[in-house]
């Protein structure tokens, strides 16, 4: 007899796993109370430095979710009449490049 495999865990308030098609590594998709999502963006905003981060999470908006965004980024999150749609900035140019 093949020994079963082991059960599959089911997510917790604080399950988190990598982010399913993640082009980085650093991408996590997690379910977590609102007071822990909010102390978690607070710690994020804190160290962010030059990096960028976002946070999408569920809302009673019209479409179902909120965008919060900090730092550098070239995605920035425009409201067109209640949807909310991502503009592409250009690529910062360092100072001396063409």
């Amino acid at each position: 007899m093949a020994p079963s495999p082991p059960p599959t865990p089911t997510p917790s308030p604080t399950h988190c796993s990598p982010a399913s098609a993640a082009p980085n590594p650093t991408e996590r998709a997690c379910t977590v109370s609102a007071r822990a999502r909010d102390q978690l963006w607070d710690a994020v905003t804190d160290v962010v430095g030059e990096g960028a981060a976002v946070l999408v999470h569920s809302a009673p908006t019209e479409h179902g979710y909120a965008i919060r965004t900090v730092g550098t980024r070239r995605r920035v999150p425009m409201n067109f009449d209640g949807l909310t749609l991502m503009r592409m900035t250009g690529v910062p140019q360092q100072a001396g490049t063409v």
